[in-house]
């Protein structure tokens, strides 16, 4: 990771770290209380491999975007629940399988950190890079950041 780039977001408050030979797209506000940014290897260019929405106000809560994720698959939904920390937050890591679709496996890191909720996700894919990833974020102040990556 020592080689890894930074992208920094002082509105939204955090720093996370990506791998070389990946890249950012900054979504926007793609729903009227949520903010995405997404990262992807270069050469993926129709998709994207992880991504950082982050909530603000306490909108909608940790458990509905949890809840919708796999809603696709009905009650062929199976979670798996664990307590994670990251920086100075606690939170949740949650894990969703479903057995119509083997391969299909999302895994959620949500976390709650002045007073926002900010929810790391894998993309239904198993990503070696997504640990990595997660345990990277730093929670900034706004006046501490410079929005960008080096």
């Amino acid at each position: 990771m020592a080689r890894w780039l930074s992208h920094e977001d002082a509105e939204l408050g955090f720093r996370i770290k990506y791998p070389p030979d990946w890249e950012y797209v900054d979504q926007g506000f793609d729903s009227a209380t949520a903010k995405t940014v997404k990262f992807r290897p270069k050469d993926l260019h129709n998709d994207w491999a992880i991504s950082i929405s982050v909530i603000q106000d306490g909108a909608e809560t940790a458990g509905d975007w949890i809840a919708g994720s796999g809603s696709q698959f009905g009650t062929d939904r199976y979670w798996q629940y664990d307590a994670v920390r990251v920086d100075d937050a606690r939170g949740t890591r949650a894990v969703l399988v479903t057995c119509s679709f083997p391969d299909w496996y999302d895994e959620m890191i949500v976390l709650e950190h002045s007073g926002r909720t900010y929810f790391l996700d894998n993309g239904a894919v198993r990503e070696k890079m997504f640990e990595p990833f997660y345990r990277s974020l730093q929670f900034i102040a706004e006046d501490e950041g410079r929005d960008g990556h080096d």
